[in-house]
């Protein structure tokens, strides 16, 4: 666990909301608000004047300006120092692993105990996320036509994946002749177009429906 106080900038846009987390959270040894807001008028001023551990927000506040989840690449990106935790409504899958794949170290959905919300932040401090197991989180249902369309994408990427497998072996060979390296390498190029191909006329849906799978199925890290 890190020696440095876990300090706290709070954003959300219900200032009763803000007040009572406020009071609770300053109630905990080794825990210190440093300010809140409804607004991102001055949260980067706060950032950098403040210099706090943790920024904690709602990443569905920013109703009549711009959206939090733009902003929170900005600020990733800005104050890597500064690690954010999403208090907010609950998420759905693609949200969730759009915000991780970004580098957000924590969700906590609203309603979360406050010994829970607390033991949460401390293990953020100290260097570890804390997220839900995202194999425990649905994929998103697809309907009667995705569910018909969707095999044959699957199946044309999965077969241009091994394509490219036997391509990468054949170029690997040492004894390849000019000519042979020459076809192999048109190959290549031939197989990577037919994939971005597919990628690319690949609905949203299935898109997401795809980064759920292959992570629902993947070996889970500690």
């Amino acid at each position: 666990m890190s020696e440095s106080p876990l300090t706290i900038v709070i954003v959300d846009e219900d200032p009763v909301f803000r007040l009572g987390l406020i009071t609770v959270l300053g109630r905990e040894t080794g825990v210190q608000v440093l300010g809140e807001g409804d607004s991102l008028d001055n949260l980067r001023q706060q950032l950098e004047t403040l210099a706090p551990s943790i920024l904690l927000i709602d990443p569905q506040f920013p109703r009549r300006s711009q959206s939090g989840w733009p902003l929170l690449r900005q600020l990733s990106s800005a104050y890597p120092q500064v690690k954010i935790c999403l208090l907010t409504a609950s998420l759905e899958y693609d949200q969730l692993l759009a915000a991780k794949t970004q580098g957000v170290a924590a969700y906590f959905p609203k309603g979360t105990a406050i010994a829970d919300l607390v033991t949460g932040l401390k293990q953020v401090h100290g260097g570890q996320t804390c997220w839900p197991s995202l194999q425990t989180v649905n994929a998103p249902p697809l309907s009667l036509w995705e569910r018909l369309i969707w095999p044959l994408f699957r199946d044309g990427l999965g077969q241009i994946e091994q394509g490219l497998q036997q391509v990468q072996v054949s170029l690997q060979v040492p004894s390849l002749s000019d000519f042979d390296r020459i076809f192999w390498q048109g190959r290549q190029r031939e197989l990577k177009f037919a994939q971005w191909l597919v990628q690319h006329l690949l609905p949203h849906r299935l898109k997401t429906w795809r980064k759920a799978t292959n992570v629902l199925t993947a070996t889970p890290t500690p």
